[in-house]
């Protein structure tokens, strides 16, 4: 329960804000960003399991739900989402 309500308050937040920011700022290089942001979607989670993990070990965080949450807080998914939405 701990590491579901971390991940989803995590990604409510981020996602919230980076789709807010697409959907009603005008600024340069939007569209690229977005198109950056729909590019990761594409990318599998194979892909970047290993970094993930190396990135845990060097912060020191194995074994502990920070090591689940932090790398998940945010989505591309997301963020695409809402801004859709708005």
């Amino acid at each position: 329960m701990v590491t579901a309500a971390g991940i989803t308050l995590g990604q409510l937040a981020t996602s919230t804000l980076a789709a807010y920011g697409f959907a009603r700022f005008v600024f340069p290089g939007r569209r690229m960003l977005f198109v950056a942001v729909l590019g990761a979607m594409i990318v599998p989670f194979q892909v970047t399991m290993i970094p993930n993990y190396i990135l845990v070990a060097n912060l020191g965080l194995l074994n502990s739900w920070w090591a689940v949450i932090l790398p998940n807080l945010h989505s591309a998914f997301g963020i695409f989402l809402l801004r859709q939405y708005s």
